[in-house]
């Protein structure tokens, strides 16, 4: 039996295998996996990376090298390559080589970028667009998507996505082969679906941008401040942004800017055109 470690991008770092001595000779540790013990461990393949996935140095044993490499997709040994299922990837170059199918929704980005420039936060799984949120704030997956791009798109850990999705009757592990199926969809609780749930049910008046009547209204500035920091999002949470100033001092005062590829699900609000707030969602 192989053991596998992986970073949090779901690089593969480490394949060992135990070697079982059922007589536990003196000197020698009880495994708790295996309930046996164990005498030393056979290490298989050893890997580091640079930033983008290009091997910085490894150790192969005399089986060969593991398949799944970078964010746990198949490399081909021969070209190289990293089979990413819409696209073809190349470390070496930290390019995919064909064109990414959303690139209309990146016009900034040159439609072979990865991962927007921060491969230390970020995957790819598909080579092309990942979840995607419906009307309510769940979330539909991609072909391709997996509890790793879960948990990334989410900014939560392979536990808490693995959790979400099990809960949910997904059998998916975070190991490569297992994916979801396209248009799966995995349900979100959170402030926002709370808050769409409410305004459905009318129980909140979406209006009052620039000059609120009373405590009852809210706003977009209200509910992007309100959401990031994890409040629930009822009437009159926007009741003190009468303009946009005091939208602007509470992003000054409390808030970081980022560039847009560290922009966090749920965490980060946004501050565009004249007088329009929201809340960074995938």
């Amino acid at each position: 039996m192989t053991y596998y470690e992986h970073d949090h991008l779901g690089n593969l770092r480490v394949a060992f295998t135990p070697v079982v001595d059922c007589n536990n000779p003196t000197g020698t540790a009880p495994d708790p996996l295996l309930n046996h013990a164990t005498s030393s461990f056979t290490l298989e393949h050893v890997v580091d990376y640079f930033p983008y996935g290009k091997i910085l140095r490894q150790y192969v044993n005399s089986n060969g090298p593991e398949r799944y490499l970078t964010t746990q997709h198949e490399r081909d040994q021969e070209t190289g390559l990293d089979y990413r299922g819409a696209r073809y990837y190349d470390s070496d170059v930290a390019r995919f080589l064909s064109l990414d199918p959303a690139q209309t929704e990146y016009p900034s980005w040159s439609p072979y970028n990865y991962v927007m420039g921060n491969p230390i936060s970020l995957i790819d799984p598909t080579g092309k667009n990942a979840w995607k949120p419906d009307s309510k704030g769940d979330l539909i997956a991609e072909a391709g998507d997996n509890i790793c791009s879960l948990s990334e798109f989410m900014g939560v850990t392979h536990n808490e996505a693995q959790k979400l999705a099990c809960d949910q009757g997904y059998d998916v592990t975070d190991r490569d082969g297992s994916y979801f199926n396209k248009g799966d969809k995995v349900r979100l609780d959170n402030v926002f679906t709370r808050s769409i749930e409410r305004s459905e049910a009318g129980l909140i008046k979406p209006y009052g941008l620039f000059h609120m009547s009373n405590a009852d209204d809210y706003n977009c500035w209200g509910s992007a401040v309100s959401g990031t920091q994890g409040k629930e999002i009822f009437n009159g949470c926007g009741f003190n942004f009468q303009h946009e100033a005091d939208f602007d001092g509470v992003l000054q005062k409390n808030y970081t800017s980022v560039r847009p590829e560290f922009a966090k699900f749920g965490k980060t609000a946004i501050r565009f055109e004249k007088e329009h707030g929201a809340v960074f969602y995938g």
